[in-house]
């Protein structure tokens, strides 16, 4: 399951870009990307590599040991999860991030999940594909302000502790 790259697409000048047609939210799913009607359940998923774990781990005891809390963000960065999260769909893409939430959940570790918001990815001006770097997965300058956005909206629920 390789990551879907559509048309290369000058990134650096989004926000000063010609006009445009508009587009028709929510983006239909682009053609060869497959969609399940459900995320699996986490418990059936493989475990996180050993590696991966240790790392987590490592980032859960230094938090602890210097006083601070620990936020994971959960943010997608495949555009096939976003095509069929904006359709009522998931992309198995998702389960490593799935794996992800389990492991720290399971240690006591609130998680930040973003995907509720995935569907401002989508504007009459900019469509998924804006928000991330053809065949990079970083996110634009738009992409950026999307995150701190949904980041921000999120983040005082966290620090009263109510998640």
């Amino acid at each position: 399951m390789g990551s879907f790259t559509g048309p290369v697409r000058d990134r650096c000048q989004l926000s000063k870009s010609k006009e445009k047609p508009l587009i028709q939210c929510p983006q239909p799913i682009p053609q060869g990307v497959q969609c399940m009607d459900g995320p699996p359940p986490a418990d059936s998923l493989e475990p996180l590599p050993e590696f991966t774990q240790k790392a987590y781990t490592r980032m859960i005891a230094y938090a602890k040991a210097n006083g601070f809390r620990l936020i994971p963000v959960i943010l997608p960065m495949q555009v096939e999860e976003i095509f069929c999260h904006n359709q009522g769909k998931y992309h198995p893409l998702g389960n490593y991030a799935l794996r992800a939430s389990k492991y720290f959940e399971d240690r006591g570790v609130s998680v930040m999940q973003l995907q509720d918001d995935l569907d401002q990815m989508c504007t009459p001006r900019h469509g998924i594909r804006d928000f991330f770097i053809p065949k990079d997965g970083h996110l634009t300058d738009i992409g950026n302000q999307w995150a701190t956005q949904s980041i921000a909206k999120r983040l005082p629920a966290f620090m009263k502790g109510n998640r």
